[in-house]
Order: C-alpha cells, then sequence, then structure tokens
C-alpha cells in the first residue's frame, strides 16, 4: 500500500483558544461534543469569541487525517465538496500548498466550516455547519478518481449519506483498492449501527474505532473483546483506549501499545484522526504493526521546537507593526516568518537594504506560553540616532550642537504584558499591564560639559555626546466593546483609556515622559456608521532644561499626531491632540477577479485633527498650534483566496494640514 485517498466533509476548522468556558454556557454547549448548527448561531458563536487567538486549517475528519499524512511524505488525495465562495478557495489552496491531490467539487451552499472552541484544559468543543460539504452525492463517485490509489480512508461522520458511502466503498473495492474507515463518534455509530455492520462486513478492511464506538458497534464492553468481535468482520481492526494506548489485531496477532510517558494533553482537536494517519502512513512504509501503531509518535519538546519557520517574503518588513499597527515599510530584502506548533510562540526575521541606511537587519519574537506575553526585539543598521542641543545666540538666531559620522545604529529591547479579558454579554473587556526596557546605541549630548554664559550655552559646539540610551516603560490600558455586526465597520458602543510613563534610569538629565490616551466609539446616524472620536495629552517631566523651561533631550509618543504632520513636527511639553472621524459604508461589490482579489466592501472616512503643544520661540516659550482636515476611501477585500475573516485594507488618504501642501497618501492594512 503506498497511496491512500480520503473522502469525507470538506471543512475548513477554526481552532479558538478560550481563556474560560463561559461561551459554552452561554450556548448551552456541553463539554467535548460535536453539534451540528445552522450557519446564523455558528456566526454568533464566532462573534462572541471575537479577539481571542485563532487558526484556519484544513479540517473535517477525513481531511485531518489525509493533512497529517501528506506532512508525513505520504502521496494521498481528497475527495469532498466546498461552496462557491472564499473559504471553498482557501480549502483548495490549502490541498495544493500541501500536495495533496484535490478532487473536489463545487456546491451551491456556503462551504462547510468548525469552529473548535480549545478549553484551557485541551479539551475541544466542536460547533459544525456542514454546508455544501451535505452536497456531495453518490452521482458523483466514478471509478477514475480512485485510479493510481491503494487505499480509501472513509471518514464515519459521511453516515449521514448511505447512498454515498456505499457507492464509495464498492467502487473503491472493484478498482483494487483497500477500504479503511473510522467509526467518527459512538452517537453516529448508535444511529446507523445496522448499516454500519452491514458496510464493515461487506466492504471495509481497516476500522478504526475508540473505546466508546468499538462498545457501540460489538455491544461488548470491555476492548479487548471488542477487538476481537471487529477483527472477525475484517482485515485489520484498531481500538484506541485513551490513556492506555491502542489495542490492534491482524489475523492471529494482537498488539497493544502505549502512549508517551509524561504525555501532557494540550488540545484534543483530531487526536483520533491524527493516530489514523501515523497508522496508515506505517502501513505505506510496510511497517510491523507496533511500529505503525506507534508511527512517528514522540515527545514534543517545546524549545528545540520554538522556531518553525513556515513563510516568506521577498521583502523586508515587519509583519508585527503591520498587523497591530497597519504600518508597512517595505525594503528590498527578505522576511521570514515562524510560528510554534503549539501557536505559543511567533517570530520574523529580515534582511533589508535600502540607499540611504544600507543594510538592516530585524528580529522579533513573541511568546505566549506563560500568559504574560512577552516581546523581543533587536535591530542592527541604519543610522544611529542624535539627541542634541539646541539653542539661540546673542542675537536670537538658532545654533545647533555639532555632530560626528553617525555610526551603525543598533537596539535590543525585551517587554512583558498581561492581557487580562473579562467576557460578559455582549461586551469583550480587556484589562493590560505591561513594562518594557531598551537600549540603543544613541548618541546623547554630555551635559556635564555645558559652560554657561549670560543664559546661553557658549561652547554648546564642544559639548561632545555620550553613547547609549536606556529606556524603561509602565504602561496600563482598559477598554471595553460591543460585538459588532456582520456588516459593521467598527464597534457601536466602545472606549478605550490607557496611561505610560518612560525614563531613562542611566542619564537623569533626560526627561521622563508621561502620557494619557483615550478614545471611544459611537453610533453614526444610519446602520452601520461609526464615530471615532479621540484625545491625547503627553509631557515631559524633571530632566535637563534651558533657563527658558524648554526640555530638548527627552522621549515623545506619536499618538494622534495630525495627519500630514510627523513626529518630528512636535513636541513633548504639554502636547494636547484630539481627533474625530465619521465613517460609513458607500457600497458592497461582494465580487472581484476570480480567485486573485475579491472586494467586500467600500468606504469613506471624514475626519480631523487638531493638536497644541509649548515650543521655543524668539521670544520664550509660545504655543504651537496645528490642525488638518481630509478623508480617506478604503476597499475592504479577500486576496489570493484567503478566508471571509482575513479580510486586508487598501486606504487612499487626502489631507489638508495648516501648513505645507496637501497631504496625499496610500496604505495597506492586514487582517489581524
Amino acid at each position: 500500500m503506498k497511496r491512500v485517498i480520503g473522502i469525507g466533509n470538506a471543512l475548513t476548522d477554526m481552532l479558538v483558544n478560550l481563556k474560560t468556558d463561559s461561551v459554552l454556557g452561554r450556548f448551552k454547549l456541553a463539554k467535548g461534543s460535536m453539534s451540528l448548527v445552522d450557519t446564523r448561531l455558528q456566526t454568533e458563536i464566532s462573534k462572541s469569541v471575537a479577539g481571542l487567538p485563532y487558526s484556519l486549517s484544513l479540517g473535517g475528519s477525513a481531511g485531518n487525517t489525509i493533512r497529517a499524512m501528506a506532512q508525513l511524505g505520504c502521496s494521498v488525495g481528497f475527495i469532498g465538496k466546498v461552496g462557491p465562495d472564499t473559504t471553498g478557495d482557501f480549502f483548495v489552496q490549502a490541498l495544493d500548498n500541501l500536495g495533496i491531490e484535490p478532487i473536489i467539487f463545487r456546491g451551491r451552499e456556503r462551504s462547510g466550516k468548525c469552529v473548535s472552541l480549545i478549553s484551557a484544559d485541551g479539551e475541544r468543543t466542536m460547533v459544525t455547519h456542514l454546508g455544501a460539504a451535505l452536497e456531495l452525492s453518490a452521482g458523483e463517485i466514478e471509478p477514475s478518481i480512485f485510479e493510481g490509489y491503494d487505499c480509501l480512508y472513509v471518514e464515519g461522520y459521511l453516515v449521514q449519506n448511505h447512498d454515498l458511502i456505499l457507492k464509495a466503498a464498492r467502487t473503491a473495492k472493484k478498482c483494487g483498492l483497500k477500504v479503511a474507515i473510522d467509526l467518527a463518534s459512538f452517537n453516529i455509530v448508535a444511529e446507523n449501527l445496522e448499516f454500519l455492520r452491514g458496510l464493515v462486513s461487506e466492504h471495509v478492511d481497516i476500522v478504526f474505532a475508540n473505546e466508546d464506538e468499538a462498545k457501540t458497534f460489538t455491544c461488548e464492553a470491555e476492548p479487548l473483546n471488542a477487538l476481537q468481535a471487529i477483527s472477525q468482520m475484517c482485515e485489520l481492526a484498531v481500538v484506541k483506549i485513551g490513556t492506555k494506548g491502542a489495542l490492534i489485531k491482524q489475523g492471529e496477532e494482537v498488539v497493544h501499545v502505549g502512549i508517551m510517558a509524561a504525555a501532557k494533553r494540550v488540545d484534543t482537536t483530531g487526536a483520533g484522526d491524527f493516530y489514523a494517519a501515523g497508522f496508515l502512513a506505517g502501513l505505506c512504509d510496510g511497517l510491523s504493526l507496533r511500529q505503525c501503531g506507534t508511527f512517528r509518535a514522540r515527545r514534543y519538546r517545546k524549545v528545540p521546537n520554538l522556531v518553525n519557520v513556515h513563510s516568506w517574503m521577498p521583502v523586508a518588513f515587519n509583519p508585527f507593526a503591520a498587523v497591530d499597527e497597519h504600518v508597512i515599510d517595505l525594503n528590498v530584502g527578505l522576511t521570514l516568518i515562524s510560528q510554534n506548533l503549539l501557536s505559543s510562540t511567533e517570530a520574523y526575521a529580515s534582511y533589508g537594504w535600502n540607499r540611504h541606511e544600507g543594510s538592516l537587519v530585524n528580529l522579533g519574537v513573541r511568546y505566549f506560553g506563560l500568559g504574560v506575553r512577552f516581546d523581543l526585539d533587536a535591530s542592527y543598521g541604519g543610522n544611529q540616532l542624535f539627541y542634541s542641543l539646541a539653542g539661540r545666540d546673542g542675537q536670537g538666531n538658532p545654533v545647533y550642537q555639532s555632530r560626528p559620522a553617525p555610526d551603525k545604529y543598533y537596539s535590543v529591547g525585551l517587554s512583558a504584558t498581561l492581557p487580562l479579558y473579562f467576557q460578559r454579554g455582549y461586551h469583550t473587556r480587556q484589562l493590560s499591564l505591561s513594562a518594557g526596557w531598551n537600549y540603543s546605541n544613541g548618541m546623547v549630548a554630555d551635559l556635564g560639559k555645558i559652560e554657561w554664559e549670560n543664559g546661553s550655552i557658549s561652547n554648546i559646539q564642544r559639548v561632545g555626546f555620550r553613547e547609549g540610551l536606556h529606556k524603561v516603560s509602565f504602561g496600563a490600558g482598559f477598554s471595553d466593546q460591543v460585538r459588532m455586526a456582520h456588516r459593521d465597520i467598527a464597534p457601536r458602543w466602545g472606549y478605550t483609556f490607557s496611561a505610560n510613563y518612560t525614563f531613562n534610569p542611566e542619564n537623569t538629565h533626560f526627561s521622563d515622559l508621561i502620557s494619557f490616551y483615550g478614545q471611544a466609539y459611537l453610533p453614526g446616524f444610519a446602520p452601520h456608521n461609526s464615530v471615532l472620536v479621540a484625545a491625547t495629552y503627553q509631557t515631559s517631566i524633571g530632566g535637563y532644561k534651558f533657563p527658558s523651561g524648554y526640555a530638548p533631550l527627552s522621549y515623545k509618543s506619536t499618538r494622534l499626531v495630525p495627519r500630514g504632520f510627523t513626529s518630528a513636527d512636535i513636541v513633548s511639553n504639554n502636547y494636547t491632540a484630539f481627533q474625530a472621524n465619521y465613517q460609513l459604508p458607500v457600497w458592497y461589490p461582494e465580487g472581484g477577479i476570480g480567485s486573485v482579489i475579491y472586494i467586500k466592501r467600500i468606504r469613506l472616512n471624514a475626519g480631523g485633527d487638531y493638536a497644541q503643544f509649548r515650543d521655543v520661540g524668539r521670544g520664550g516659550m509660545t504655543w504651537r498650534r496645528i490642525w488638518s482636515v481630509g478623508g480617506d476611501i478604503v476597499f475592504d477585500f479577500n486576496a489570493f483566496r484567503q478566508p471571509a475573516s482575513a479580510t486586508s485594507t487598501f486606504k487612499l488618504s487626502c489631507y489638508h494640514p495648516s501648513s505645507g501642501g496637501v497631504y496625499v497618501a496610500a496604505s495597506v492594512g492586514l487582517p489581524f
């Protein structure tokens, strides 16, 4: 046996890691169960867990098995049916990416989807809408599908369509294939007992069942007796007995295999499917029954497996900033992206080049495995940053400190964030506490060498610099948002508050920064319209000051800088800013160019910004005020068969700032 083809419900799995089991109680879901629901209820459950970590993958019982076999190096194919939507496109593309031959039919209904809610103890509760998967019919099964294959693997959940499962098994046997089946679930077996017994006796060679399924199928309470009864109906029987391992029987040979010592249950989603994959892969390699029962099973080592590079891009950028802040700064180069199998570690490494800064190397790592999120970042390349002095001569003209030729810039930073979630009804509340440290080789004016004369620095050109800049920061934030409807642009109601304190513990001449930020979401004048208002305040305290009170050596926050301006245009001296935005949808094209781009929505935003701060002028400290008004047109789209939940944005902005010309920009936002 060398090649295996599977047939089953073509489902896309949405795996959600729950903080608590409150959502199970809210929707009356039995923990560890599998419930078939309509698309409305599944959508409500998906929205109730919005904001929690999740991932998308090929799903369905047979889909899990075939995917795992492909990753083990086996030659495999899959038969199923999906809908005419982006979820179906994702399923087909995922098969292609894994090297699985897709025998996929297109139906009229929406593609099937399984939301798998994973509790903290690893138990999974599945909420499934089969959709187009139910439309797969016996009339679509032809002998040509099985050409070149040696075994058909049948998902037991297909038993709801007796004609389909019989046609597939009979056709496969006529084509010379062996037929293997997984009994899926004890309730499935109980509801279709006589049909399954007849199917196994007449057409099936290999049976996989867990302890409950085997008991229901044979009416034997003891697993060994159940194994004996199943083996009399087929060539090879496998009964999985949980923490005790598995029992295997072929002919007169009976084997008991155990599990790994000290194995910890992390996530039981698809555990039986993956066991079948390992077993069948062992059969493809011609291994013994004992070797098949333990094929590729080994203890998962967390530290050696922290790095798992899965993607690369032929440009250099920071994917964390692209997703979190919608900031995409591209350079010629290469980016590698990694995520380990437990989804507890994300990382990227990039090498880039541009003509102004030369070579740029960046590294970022995020670790979620301890409840507290740790972020590590490091950079090398580009030009050193200078924190220099400025003053005025006797005539009031500005005088700046002379700088040496810059060296290569480097920095390293570490931060920790504790996110606390509080969910109740339609509200999702989050409290975040954070602390961070960063060191860079920035050049800071050596204030100990200043000489004063008549209230001015007389030796500003000879003061010099000290290398090294430490930054320690502490922050706290709280947000409360209501769940969004399908067509909402933003939450109808919600607010966010945050406060941060940043200082340099190594240099008391460097000013500390204190900043506050708040924003609120409000409903607009029509359905799905949104109002966003935000305000911030930041100022530098302590540290070195000119006699006039100006603090030139200080940190600054870039939150709510008026559009059309940059952080270089502001001073963190009693900086106060306000922003208002009104967004509304103008068109839902719901179409595009085949599998290249699917445009979901076009929306408009009208916005205005205002900021004021104290700045140094010829007559001393004065208030400076800046503002901007304008708008954005935003396209929400899915590119290259990405699923419906992975929506990206393309934004064109045009603003008129209070100084300078018209500000025009374009940006791309990646899905969260």
